[in-house]
């Protein structure tokens, strides 16, 4: 649409300047000053006049002399005084000159008397030019237009000058409208131009897209592969490390018990029973955590078995489960074997202990707070 609108004043500037070449010759100059001389006319030879043939005298004096009647001229009108006008500093009307036209003087014709018999007629006015008598004949001056002739005359030149305008701006405004109409052909082809290549360039990243993330889908699963084998084998490694973490606190504990060492023991000769089926002595020790423990995070579950002996104390300890943490387990068998039940119910008892960071909390000591800023 810029580009209709930047036409459109184009071709209205050129129609302005077209008007402005357009105007009457008398209008071009309009800054240098006009002279007007006005000519006194001259006077036009006079007609043939048309006479009446006069009486001639009879010679034989029988004839009177005939009354002679002159031909009255037309009174011819007062020539105008030639007046030389000034500069005229401004542009004035055009006026209309025209030439002086011949007056025709009014013929006034005698009426003859009626010839008697025996005169002679003259046949030409040759014969009689002797006898003629030329008055002056008044020419008529051709006076200026009046207001209303020049009115007409304007009108005339400004019908024409309008007609002309019409023409030219009708020219303008097909070459517009032709201007218009290529300007819209030429911006609806490039609209279409616009949306084939933007069809096109959709497409082609459309395309980019699909093949971008089939090749980040490989790099997702490359690093997913790659992640899991590494947790499978730090996994492994774990594995390993807390079996053999278990083992060596299995094999301490069965060393302390009198054990042969392995996590997992036989079964104890004759009934296995329940430490809750059993009526403990008031006052057994229960293993605590100490704070390095607890900031550890160490907790688990630990399982021994034991024989009661008559007297009413633990004997024969065997590991069954271990929570993977030798010192947990050591507190454990500590305070068991200081445990003592009432007497007359020997036998194998399973004793688990469960070691949980959601006991009783205890305060913290300076120093150790001292330590946890540190880290």
């Amino acid at each position: 649409m810029s580009n209709s609108f930047f036409i459109s004043i184009a071709l209205h500037i050129g129609l302005l300047i077209a008007t402005l070449l357009v105007t009457p010759p008398l209008l071009e100059k309009l800054d240098e000053p006009i002279t007007v001389e006005l000519i006194e006319p001259v006077q036009a030879l006079p007609p043939q006049l048309q006479v009446a043939a006069p009486q001639i005298a009879n010679a034989a004096k029988q004839m009177a002399e005939p009354e002679q009647q002159q031909a009255i001229p037309a009174q011819a009108a007062a020539p105008p005084t030639a007046v030389v006008a000034e500069v005229i500093q401004a542009p004035m009307k055009k006026v209309q000159v025209t030439k002086p036209s011949k007056a025709k003087s009014q013929i006034v014709k005698s009426k003859a008397a009626t010839p008697r018999a025996g005169v002679a007629v003259p046949e030409t006015l040759e014969d009689i030019a002797s006898d003629l008598d030329y008055d002056a004949v008044a020419v008529t001056q051709a006076g200026q237009l009046n207001e209303s002739e020049l009115d007409s005359e304007f009108n005339q030149v400004d019908k024409k000058s309008e007609a002309a305008l019409i023409a030219q701006k009708s020219a303008f405004d097909r070459d517009l409208k032709n201007a218009e109409e290529i300007s819209e052909k030429e911006l609806a082809g490039i609209e279409n131009e616009n949306k084939e290549n933007a069809k096109a360039m959709s497409e082609a990243l459309n395309a980019t897209r699909t093949k971008n993330a089939a090749v980040l889908a490989n790099i997702r699963a490359g690093e997913m592969a790659t992640e899991n084998e590494r947790l499978a084998r730090e996994g492994a490694a774990k594995a390993a490390q807390d079996a053999a973490l278990k083992a060596a606190a299995a094999a301490k504990a069965s060393s302390l018990a009198g054990g042969n060492g392995n996590n997992t023991f036989g079964a104890a000769n004759g009934k296995v029973r329940s430490i809750e089926n059993l009526r403990q002595v008031p006052g057994n020790p229960k293993p605590s955590y100490s704070l390095d423990e607890r900031f550890s995070k160490q907790q688990g579950t630990v399982v021994f078995q034991a024989f009661v002996t008559e007297q009413g104390s633990l004997q024969q300890f065997k590991l069954l489960q271990s929570t993977g943490f030798r010192n947990l387990d050591g507190k454990t068998l500590a305070a068991l074997k200081k445990w003592k039940f009432y007497p007359g119910q020997q036998g194998w008892v399973e004793i688990p202990q469960t070691w949980n960071l959601k006991g009783e909390a205890e305060e913290m000591p300076t120093t150790l707070r001292r330590k946890i800023s540190q880290r």
